[in-house]
């Protein structure tokens, strides 16, 4: 995506928050089975389920704060499912 024009990435990050919105309002449960380290998109995507279950060795990160981004189009999600008192702490970076 480091080389992906500015049309690109907007076109990337609306198919991004299009897939999102999708699982959000998806009328069935949806659940996330999570069994690695959960970085960046998959974040918004852990997020954007009704359930998640985790392994216990798996690692969260949003990878983009790192860098000085914000990661705006996963950000409703993370921030709805940890609550808005627990989401700060997370993109502290």
């Amino acid at each position: 995506m480091a080389d992906y024009s500015h049309a690109e990435n907007l076109a990337d990050a609306a198919q991004l928050a299009e897939m999102l919105r999708a699982i959000y309002e998806c009328p069935k449960p949806t659940v996330a089975r999570i069994q690695g380290d959960v970085y960046a998109g998959g974040m918004g995507l852990v997020a954007a389920c009704d359930i998640a279950v985790s392994v216990d060795m798996a690692q969260y990160c949003l990878s983009e704060v790192k860098l000085g981004l914000i990661p705006a189009t996963i950000s409703p999600y993370v921030i709805r499912a940890m609550g808005t008192r627990g989401a700060p702490l997370f993109f502290d970076g």
